[in-house]
């Protein structure tokens, strides 16, 4: 009988010490937060700072990774990454001319002045996340 309250005091211990750390580490993620920014870029039809060539039409999970390791190489830590694409956009046929798909990339302020050679540019109109891409 005396086991009951050893097992319930235990079990409540562990209980107390994996919120603890889950907590912690949401306060952590957080604080980047504050330091960081939205930058956009509008694709092109040819003149973008990657080059992708693919044999089968890619997904835009499959885009949005290429684009990511691409900015990576530049040393640039990406925290989230999204994208958007309008099927039925208007476009021109030069390379400068838009391809109807936007990437919007979560980076800290440091990386600002990079990204802008690259031309992007800051926003605060970010779309709301499908599937957002967070991985570190």
């Amino acid at each position: 009988m005396r086991m009951k309250p050893f097992f319930l005091i235990i079990g409540m211990l562990l209980i107390t010490v994996s919120f603890a750390c889950g907590k912690k580490k949401r306060k952590q993620q957080n604080m980047a937060l504050p330091d960081s920014v939205w930058m956009q870029y509008e694709e092109t039809k040819c003149q973008n700072p990657w080059q992708l060539n693919w044999f089968t039409k890619p997904t835009e999970e499959q885009l949005r990774g290429a684009v990511k390791s691409q900015i990576e190489k530049q040393e640039i830590k990406i925290l989230e990454i999204r994208s958007t694409y309008d099927d039925g956009m208007i476009s021109c046929d030069a390379c400068t001319c838009p391809n109807g798909r936007t990437y919007y990339v979560l980076v800290h302020s440091g990386a600002v002045a990079t990204l802008e050679a690259l031309h992007f540019y800051k926003t605060t109109n970010v779309p709301e996340a499908n599937n957002p891409d967070k991985t570190r």
